[in-house]
Formats: C-alpha cells, sequence, structure tokens
C-alpha cells in the first residue's frame, strides 16, 4: 500500500498531542443515559456513579459476577486506567442469558441475531445479537443478554445464525444462563463457575516526588553532544564509539540558580574516589545560558563550579545539546515532558544512553546502575523495573525511527546522518525506510550535498515500490541539480508520470516535477502548459508557495530555460 504523506502527518500530529500529555475529551463528566420507553432518554449519570472526570476510552460489558446483571469496565487513560464497576442493585427482576455456539458459521456465532418472545402473543420481542468490537477499541462479553423485567415465563427463542439459518429454541427458564449450539435444536443449562471478585478500594492519589530514575532496558543509542568545557573549546560530551568502546559517562545538566543542582555537584565532588573507582567519568555541563530569563548567567555559573574544587570535567550546553537529550527522552517515554533541571544522563562505554536521573541524583543509586551496564536480556530488563514480576511478553523494540526523523526534521543533518549510518540495519527494517530516505534526501539538496541526495533518492526508490513521494522528489532533483553529471531529464520525466498517475493527476508537487523534466528534456512549450496546470491546481488546494513557484518555473521556460536549484 503506498504510503500517504498526509495520513502520516495526521497520525503523527495526533499521536504528539497525547504524547504530551494532552487529551482528547479529559475533564468531561462521563454520561449515562437511560430509555424511558416514550423515544427519549434520560441522563443518569450522576445517579448511576458514572460520572467521573477521567478521560475515558473504552467500556465494555459483561456480568462478571454471573449475578445476573450486567457490569462495566471501563478504560481510562489517565487513572485510575481501569476500573470495574459491579451492579448490585437489587431489582428482583429476571432476565436471560445465552452462549451460542456455531458449527457453520463461525465458532462464536459472531452476526447471530436473537430474538426472545416472553408470552406467545408478543408482537414485539426483545433483539440481541452476537457482536466483535463495541464501541472505542472495546470487546464487550459474547453472552447476549435479556433483561425480563417481571416476566416470569419464556414462550420461545429464536435464533438466527449467520449464514440465514433459524432455529427456535423454547422450554427456556428465565434467570438461568444457556449455551446452544447451532444445529442442536436445544438449549443446555450452564453451570455458573464460581466468579472472580474484587474488594472494593478507596482511590488515593499516590505521594509525588520530584526524583525519578530510570534505568532502560535497552541502552537507547544517542547522537553526538557537545558541550564547551571551561578553560577548553566545544568538545563532545562522549568521545568513544560503538567500535571503539571507552569509560562510561555521566552528563550532569545544572543550573547556578538551583538549588538542588548545587547541592548535587558538591556530592559528586565529595564522592570522587567512588566515582572513579567505578569507571566513570563525570561532566558537569551548566544550563544558564539556554533561558537568561531564570536567573542565571554564564558568570554565575562560572563561579558557582569555581567556588569549590569541583574535580570532573566541567561547562556549558546550548539548546541543541538538551533538544537531543528531549529526543532520547520522548523515545523511550510515551509521555514527553521537558526535562527538569537538574537531570542528569548514563552513558555507557558504547555512547549509548542507559538511564536518565530526574531530580537530585543518587549518587549510590547511579552508582550501582554504573555496575549494571553490562547486564542483557532478561536481567537487564529486570535491573529496568522498580518493582518485581514477570515479563507477559518479550518488551518491545526502541523506535529508533523517531528519533533519526527529529535530527532530521529539527535541522542536526550531520548528526542525523552519523545516526543513520551507525543504526542503518534496524532503521532499514522500518515500514516508513524510505520516507527517511527521502527527507534525508531532501536536506542534503539544501546544502548542496548532491551526492549523498541521489543516493538517499535511489535507496527509497528501490526500497518501497509505489511511493509517489520518492518518485516525486527524485525526479525533481534529477531535472533540477545544477550539477550536469546528476541530471537525467528521461528518467526524472518517466518518475514524474509514475507519481502523477498514483496521485489520480491530482497531485501538482508531481505535475511541477514533470514540467521541470519537460524543460530539461527541452520541450518547453509542454513545460510551460504543465506548469500552468499545476499551479491552477495548487491555487485550489490552498498551496500558494508552490502555486507562485510554478509561475516562476512558467516565466523561466517561456525563455527557453530550465530550472536549476539555486
Amino acid at each position: 500500500m503506498p504510503i500517504s504523506e498526509s495520513n502520516v502527518g495526521a497520525a503523527r500530529f495526533y499521536l504528539d498531542l497525547v504524547k504530551q500529555g494532552r487529551t482528547f475529551s479529559g475533564r468531561e463528566r462521563h454520561c449515562a443515559f437511560l430509555n424511558t420507553r416514550d423515544n427519549r432518554f434520560a441522563a443518569v449519570g450522576a445517579v448511576s456513579g458514572l460520572d467521573w472526570p477521567d478521560d475515558g476510552r473504552g467500556a465494555a460489558r459483561v456480568d462478571w459476577d454471573h449475578d445476573g446483571d450486567l457490569d462495566l469496565w471501563i478504560s481510562s487513560r489517565s487513572g485510575p486506567q481501569v476500573r470495574l464497576l459491579r451492579n448490585d442493585l437489587a431489582t428482583g427482576h429476571a432476565f436471560l442469558a445465552v452462549r451460542l455456539e456455531g458449527r457453520t458459521c463461525n465458532r462464536d456465532a459472531i452476526g447471530a441475531r436473537l430474538e426472545l418472545f416472553a408470552r406467545a402473543d408478543d408482537a414485539v420481542p426483545l433483539v440481541g445479537s452476537v457482536r466483535a468490537g463495541e464501541g472505542f477499541l472495546s470487546q464487550s462479553s459474547k453472552w447476549v443478554h435479556f433483561g425480563l423485567g417481571d416476566a416470569r415465563e419464556i414462550d420461545r427463542l429464536v435464533v438466527h445464525w449467520p449464514g440465514g439459518e433459524a432455529e427456535t429454541i423454547r422450554g427456556l427458564t428465565p434467570s438461568r444462563q444457556y449455551h446452544i449450539v447451532q444445529g442442536s435444536g436445544r438449549a443446555r443449562p450452564w453451570k455458573r463457575p464460581k466468579p472472580a471478585t474484587f474488594d472494593a478500594t478507596p482511590l488515593s492519589k499516590p505521594a509525588s516526588t520530584s526524583v525519578v530514575r530510570l534505568f532502560s532496558h535497552t541502552a537507547v543509542p544517542l547522537p553526538t553532544i557537545k558541550y564547551s568545557r571551561y578553560g577548553g573549546g566545544l568538545t563532545d560530551v562522549f568521545t568513544g564509539s560503538a567500535r571503539q568502546p571507552t569509560r562510561p559517562v555521566l552528563l550532569n545538566l545544572w543550573a547556578s540558580w538551583c538549588g538542588p543542582c548545587v547541592a548535587e555537584l558538591r556530592e559528586l565532588a565529595d564522592n570522587e574516589s567512588r566515582i572513579r573507582a567505578a569507571g566513570l567519568d563525570v561532566v558537569a555541563a551548566s544550563i544558564d545560558e539556554i533561558d537568561p530569563k531564570l536567573g542565571g548567567s554564564d558568570a554565575a555559573a562560572r563561579r558557582l563550579i569555581g567556588s569549590f574544587d569541583f574535580p570532573f570535567a566541567a561547562g556549558k550546553v546550548g539548546r541543541e545539546a538538551v533538544e537531543k537529550l528531549q529526543m532520547a527522552n520522548d523515545m523511550i517515554l510515551d509521555l514527553h515532558e521537558p526535562l527538569p533541571v537538574p537531570t542528569s544522563v548514563l552513558i555507557d562505554e558504547q555512547g549509548r544512553l542507559a538511564a536518565i536521573y530526574k531530580g537530585r541524583l543518587d549518587v549510590d543509586r547511579m552508582l550501582r546502575d554504573v555496575r549494571r551496564l553490562k547486564l542483557s536480556g532478561e536481567a537487564r530488563r529486570r535491573a529496568s523495573l522498580p518493582f518485581a514480576g514477570r515479563w507477559f511478553a518479550p518488551p518491545r523494540q526502541l523506535n529508533l525511527y523517531n528519533m533519526a526523523l527529529a535530527l532530521f526534521d529539527r535541522g542536526f543533518f550531520d548528526e542525523g546522518i552519523s545516526f543513520y549510518v551507525e543504526n542503518a540495519r534496524q532503521l532499514k527494517s522500518h515500514p516508513q525506510h524510505a520516507r527517511l530516505l527521502v527527507r534525508i534526501g531532501d536536506g542534503a539538496i539544501e546544502r548542496r550535498r548532491f551526492t549523498v541526495a541521489a543516493k538517499m533518492y535511489d535507496e527509497a526508490l528501490s526500497t518501497t515500490r509505489g511511493y509517489a513521494e520518492a518518485m516525486r522528489q527524485a525526479a525533481r532533483f534529477l531535472a533540477t541539480c545544477p550539477e550536469e553529471q546528476f541530471r537525467d531529464g528521461p528518467r526524472a520525466a518517466s518518475l514524474a508520470r509514475q507519481a502523477i498517475a498514483l496521485g489520480d493527476g491530482r497531485d501538482p508537487a508531481a505535475l511541477a516535477a514533470l514540467s521541470a523534466a519537460q524543460a530539461e528534456l527541452g520541450n518547453f512549450e509542454a513545460a510551460g502548459k504543465t506548469a500552468e496546470q499545476a499551479a491552477r491546481m495548487a491555487t485550489k488546494m490552498g498551496r500558494n508557495e508552490l502555486a507562485r513557484q510554478l509561475e516562476a518555473w512558467r516565466r523561466l521556460y517561456e525563455q527557453q530555460r530550465p530550472v536549476r536549484i539555486p
């Protein structure tokens, strides 16, 4: 299936909102409505106890305790994430519950329709059906439940099995559960098992803490992070590589105006011998210059670090270094909250992020984590958890694609290229690998690194067939590159036409690429007509910048001149 850029963009937009802790409908009271049988519904959310302000998502109906009334499981994005609402309302009303088993249809009888006639002269039956999936990411019980009110007998149950066959069942007793096998003509009473029980517990908000320790179950590759060392120049925080491992590093971010930071720096200094014995280097990097409005300054940071004999490397970092660390944090955690001050990160001997410490650093715990750096597999996973337990599935693989794409999107091109090369094996297995290659190619053109652009577009075209964006961008590059060795008019025209066909002729950017290819081939009259058509389409779509560019290209074609990348 071709990759849709608009669909990908929309999905990323909404996913980013959620990961920032925002919500579609949080703090809206939950609603429940009662059918009053007069073509009206009454809002009963408050009296039912359902009207929490949770950021609700799914709801599933099930007779959890097998007592004949329906209970509810509710899931929410906010806490508590799961609630069981057990229905203990004593009404004295009767019920009937039926579990179907298909033989010639699907085994769960999904799609079956049931009609229950409590009395022989009932003109309108009670109707139920077996469905797979209800509401948002929810699946209610496959038992079909009928509320009978004060009815004390049942005339018949008609089961319309998937496929059209109907079967009538008689001899049913109210307030019982039955199992019906397709074609059997009868219902077998179902013996109720002992239900699982939960004790109701009051909700209590856990005590908040300003200290967070995260030891990752998988070491995270990091882009290059630089700092300006006091008394020196700009240097890498980590100077080794995956191929040439060196000592692990603790990067400590601090500020002169931060009280916990000052105490943390002194604690690191007091534990110098233990830290060095553990084979660990420390880099203390001030963030004072990133936001002077907070009251700090580089001069204040230098005075502070010079006020005592700090035995490790010290300096300052800029906004770019913090941004890269934020990217790594966001790759590990689903909730993308800004890094606090102080924050420390433990980088292993191969330059990978192993742990993040938010808030005041616990040196003893950090040194224990240093000893855990060589752990792998199950032992590493156990070390990453703050509690005992067992895994019901393997932990997910970290998505390096998002880190790579973020580096290019935010202008860290050289770091992005290095990150891509070092992690190419994993990145090539990502389903949107071709999209990343196109993004690298586009960035290479902006920096006039045409050899890189040609390589990335070729790889994208060979990686994913039918990817219109790769065809369009490659065609544009082959038609407009200022260096003759990279231009190929016939191939550019072919790729542009393929991209146009994939977009059903409604992609003005693909038409623009075709016009450039036609001009490269010397067919300026056709190029002008194609550019004019693309400009009209772009204007209708509100893509005014592309329309203006196409108008400029059309004037070049009138002068018998092809387009060249400036």
